[in-house]
């Protein structure tokens, strides 16, 4: 069965620094991401600009023309679940603030 997950990048991203527990609270949705299973780590590489712009690899769906790579303090969101991307691993965490972007 294929999975969803909704790519959402923060506003004023912070990357980890200082604390997680001073992450951005305000966040935009910048892509959706089709997968064959729900995989976190597979979302994160899908969603970084290694050899091209990742808005172009299998499965994006997105308005957007460039995005900057899914880094620590975004969040995937998937089947009403959201997992903010830690300094090492991801972290299940309630629903953040979502606008949309312009």
């Amino acid at each position: 069965m294929k999975s969803t997950i909704t790519v959402l990048h923060a506003i004023n991203p912070t990357f980890g620094f200082p604390k997680s527990t001073d992450a951005p609270k305000v966040y935009k949705e910048v892509a959706k991401l089709e997968q064959p299973a729900f995989d976190l780590e597979k979302a994160y590489e899908a969603t970084n600009n290694i050899s091209r712009c990742w808005l172009l690899n299998e499965g994006v769906t997105s308005q957007l023309t460039e995005a900057r790579s899914t880094s620590v303090d975004d969040v995937f969101e998937h089947e009403a679940r959201y997992y903010r991307v830690e300094r090492r691993g991801f972290g299940e965490i309630d629903k953040p603030e979502i606008v949309v972007a312009s």
